[in-house]
């Protein structure tokens, strides 16, 4: 509940202290997981070999400006399966 978040931020640093030896899918595979601000932002496609973009932070897939993004993002798709 609330009282949770007043000190965890986010789900995932919850996580990394619950299970601190978990094995995290971007270290397993460099270059396959990037995050959108360290390696997207203000570019005209993904680095090569990503193959997921995380948006931890801000801005969010609906609020980036870069137009693959756009392409690329849905939310609450009807049609999608």
């Amino acid at each position: 509940g609330e009282p949770v978040f007043r000190c965890l931020m986010r789900w995932d640093h919850w996580l990394e202290m619950v299970v601190p030896t978990a094995h995290l899918v971007q270290d397993a595979f460099p270059g396959l997981v990037v995050d959108y601000r360290q390696a997207c932002a203000g570019r005209a496609r993904p680095p090569a070999g990503a193959a997921v973009v995380c948006f931890p932070r801000s801005p969010k897939p609906h609020e980036a400006p870069e137009q693959w993004v756009a392409r690329h993002w849905t939310e609450g798709d009807e049609d999608a399966e």
